[in-house]
């Protein structure tokens, strides 16, 4: 009968021991996962820092761009304002010679913009008798 007790308390023993270590594993694992559920967040988070990261540099780098883009449209309109200043000078250099020539041209006040020097109201412009031009 002792025997049979001391084989009953082994048992029970063994039964214990064997759910102690089901337990310990089944806490080994439950903590691996959540070991490798937090390294999985924080690469993700490493992932999603990385990418607007990118997003921003790729906003940066389409803003240099249309800067770029606008800058050389700018050079290309400053050109061309200068070719027409250039050309509305010589217009308004040859006006001016030709009313130094004619002896009858008058010189009146107009509030009306100038089509040679584009002044929205010269103070001072010329009417040539002979054929009807204004300049200023």
């Amino acid at each position: 009968q002792e025997k049979a007790e001391e084989v009953e308390r082994n048992a029970k023993k063994e039964a214990e021991d064997r759910q102690k270590r089901f337990q310990q594993r089944k806490l080994e694992r439950l903590k691996e996962r959540m070991e490798e559920s937090k390294i999985k967040e924080r690469t993700k988070q490493r992932i999603e820092v990385i990418e607007t990261e990118i997003k921003r540099l790729n906003e940066t780098l389409e803003k240099e761009r249309n800067r770029a883009v606008a800058s050389r449209k700018e050079k290309k309109n400053l050109k061309r304002a200068e070719k027409r200043v250039a050309e509305k000078r010589t217009a308004r250099i040859k006006a001016k010679r030709e009313v130094d020539d004619l002896p009858d041209a008058q010189s009146l006040r107009y509030s009306r913009a100038c089509n040679i020097c584009l002044n929205a109201n010269p103070t001072q412009r010329v009417v040539m008798v002979a054929c009807g031009h204004m300049t200023c």
